[in-house]
């Protein structure tokens, strides 16, 4: 998948950075809700939940993106064990890591950082390069260094990693990449795509018939209840 995103050339303008994500165990989350909280022993973290993360960036994912959950008690975007220790040093992911929306902010709502500035520091020296939807980053980081809160090197680290990624995805020289009109209508919204995705919409439904009376359904006597937006 991520060689299907990324193509033989992340300058070609049919190519997009693969991010796996989120880093990491986040579908192991308390009661299936993806903002809960993971708990796991280091044994099943490493047995089941890094090999496929290892598997991508072996393939040249560029990017990846930081759990919103908390993570053993601590949250992702101020684990500074896993997305750095663990991420960096073991993985050797040398690419962007980025928040989840606004996830630097939510670390006051975890309880571990005391305002927005705290917030922005824990996640910088955990190892999150691009602070998405906060702001935080930008309003903060520069009175943080100045006061010796944060490493100038620690900024300069996150700021090498996204140029060094835009440089990959040939943003300096073609900074509207991607955006042509008149590609977009020939190359996505042909007919020859259009009967394709039409195709592949009508393969994947399931009508599933209770034929032979295979599912334990009672044809009588039984009220079921079918709960969700789809039902």
């Amino acid at each position: 998948r991520v060689r299907g995103f990324q193509g033989p050339d992340l300058k070609r303008a049919d190519a997009l950075l693969a991010t796996p994500k989120h880093f990491a165990g986040y579908s192991a989350v308390r009661g299936g809700m993806e903002y809960a909280a993971v708990d796991m022993s280091e044994a099943e973290l490493r047995e089941t939940f890094l090999p496929p993360f290892a598997d991508a960036f072996a393939a040249g994912a560029g990017a990846t993106m930081a759990s919103f959950t908390d993570f053993g008690g601590i949250p992702v975007t101020a684990n500074r064990h896993l997305l750095t220790d663990v991420l960096r040093g073991e993985l050797g992911f040398t690419g962007v890591c980025v928040s989840d929306y606004d996830a630097d902010r939510e670390l006051i709502a975890h309880g571990i950082a005391a305002d927005e500035a705290d917030a922005a520091r824990l996640a910088i020296l955990a190892g999150v390069d691009v602070s998405m939807q906060s702001g935080l980053y930008n309003r903060h980081l520069p009175g943080l260094v100045a006061r010796g809160a944060v490493p100038i090197a620690a900024v300069d680290r996150a700021v090498r990693r996204v140029l060094a990624l835009k440089e990959a995805l040939g943003l300096f020289d073609d900074p509207y990449r991607s955006m042509d009109a008149r590609v977009k209508r020939r190359e996505t919204r042909s007919s020859a795509i259009r009967r394709l995705a039409r195709e592949v919409a009508t393969r994947s439904i399931v009508l599933l018939k209770n034929e032979r009376d295979i599912l334990p359904l009672a044809r009588a006597g039984k009220r079921i209840a079918l709960i969700g937006p789809f039902a």
